[in-house]
């Protein structure tokens, strides 16, 4: 059973996994019978019939000598085939993992060709769905009186709502996405204070406008600046006119039309 045992467990590791199973059987057998052995040659050294108790004591301690040998190699048998099991463990894990590391690429690349072209594309499509919805809200806010009839945005005509609810929130405001190597947020934008802009914007007139008049160029700038205001008051006064001449043609062709119609004067179609 020693020998057994030391080619067991042998360094090159041979001896299969159902090997080793079957010799942890036949040393636990021999285990058993060893202390079978020591509780019977126990027993008979105090038997006082019994004429050689030399022998008994010499069983019991070649019984105990295997006993503590092979609990030992039993020992080792068991984490040789934790040993074998935790190998083949790990082979069968790395293999599933090999394989979801394939489907995995495989879903990456998928990602990558679908992510890269949405996040260049989109920002772009909302820059123009920006831009539209901005002329729609000038539009809608010059509507005629009395009128109920307004152009929604761009968002809700193509998602088909009438509006925005905790159900069917903005998309503009609620999606981000991330650029994948800068790790900025790419969409939305900024928002654009136009308030701002307009308020940096006539501060910036009237620093030029201050700048004109209290310069040793004052009179040059206002000369230019009395001659821009005429020009644009010459245009306003041409506007009026053309538009009253285009006014007053329109209402002379009414009335000719009325008149022609009143005498029953038919204009023929070329």
């Amino acid at each position: 059973m020693s020998s057994k045992l030391a080619i067991a467990l042998a360094a090159n590791g041979s001896t299969g996994k159902n090997d080793l199973v079957a010799l942890v059987s036949e040393v636990e057998a021999t285990l058993l019978a060893a202390r079978e052995t020591i509780a019977l040659e126990e027993d008979r050294i105090l038997d006082l019939a019994n004429e050689t108790p030399d022998r008994s004591r010499d069983l019991i301690s070649k019984s105990q000598l295997v006993i503590e040998r092979l609990s030992k190699g039993l020992v080792a048998l068991n984490e040789r085939i934790q040993q074998i099991d935790a190998a083949e463990y790990a082979r069968s894990w790395n293999e599933q993992a090999d394989e979801l590391e394939a489907q995995q690429d495989r879903l990456a690349q998928r990602w990558i060709d679908l992510y890269w072209g949405f996040i260049e594309q989109f920002p772009k499509l909302y820059a123009e769905i920006d831009a539209l919805d901005k002329r729609i809200a000038e539009h809608n806010g010059k509507a005629p009186r009395g009128r109920s009839r307004r152009v929604i945005e761009t968002e809700l005509r193509a998602r088909n709502l009438k509006g925005y609810d905790a159900d069917n929130p903005r998309l503009r405001d609620n999606l981000k996405l991330v650029h994948p190597k800068t790790g900025r947020i790419c969409f939305p934008p900024e928002p654009v204070n136009y308030a701002a802009l307009a308020m940096v914007e006539a501060v910036q007139r009237l620093e030029q406008k201050h700048a004109g008049l209290y310069s040793s160029d004052w009179h040059e700038f206002e000369s230019a600046r009395q001659a821009q205001l005429r020009r644009e008051a010459a245009a306003r006064e041409e506007g009026l006119r053309a538009k009253s001449a285009a006014d007053r043609r329109k209402y002379e062709s009414k009335l000719l039309a009325a008149d022609r119609k009143a005498r029953g004067i038919v204009e023929e179609t070329p």
